[in-house]
């Protein structure tokens, strides 16, 4: 405050005036108004509500807090893969192979980004209105996934599944 009793618009950044603002208690009192939320704390709680956006059948939300995750940590391969599987719920095929194939790019040896980027994939080719013929492709790619996660019964049922169909379009 000046002598006039009236609010300075600059605060005194000087030792001194920080100082005086911290020993005059307003700065306790503007931390306890603005706390600060560890980054961790943030992540967690912005995961967390995209979780249940998803439950939800929310997507949209459940991407933007992906997003918000990925903003700070772009490294989060499951982000990508959580991204990946709402743009596929919400028919978006082009993108949810993008967000996919980071995934895969992050984590090559995790056989969920490998399962992720094959059903955007299939998604992406059943939105453009043709079928995936590509059987040999998802075969190989299963494969790969089972390489990973050699006790996942899922992956084997989608390899066989895979391997079928790829010898029974030969004889076709």
């Amino acid at each position: 405050m000046t002598n006039t009793g009236t609010w300075e618009l600059q605060p005194d950044a000087s030792l001194g005036g920080i100082w005086k603002t911290w020993s005059s208690g307003l700065a306790l009192v503007l931390l306890r108004l603005h706390p600060v939320v560890p980054v961790e704390e943030r992540i967690a709680d912005w995961k967390s509500r995209a979780k249940e956006a998803f439950a939800k059948e929310d997507y949209v939300t459940a991407l933007s807090l992906y997003r918000m995750v990925i903003q700070i940590n772009p490294l989060d391969a499951s982000m990508f893969a959580n991204n990946s599987l709402c743009w596929l719920r919400l028919r978006h095929g082009v993108k949810a192979l993008e967000d996919a194939h980071k995934c895969r790019l992050i984590r090559p040896r995790w056989s969920k980004a490998w399962k992720v980027e094959k059903a955007a994939e299939e998604s992406r080719c059943m939105n453009k209105g043709k079928l995936c013929l590509d059987y040999n492709g998802a075969a190989d790619a299963f494969r790969q996934a089972m390489q990973l996660d050699p006790g996942s019964e899922e992956i084997r049922d989608a390899l066989r599944k895979a391997e079928k169909a790829a010898e029974e379009s030969r004889h076709v």
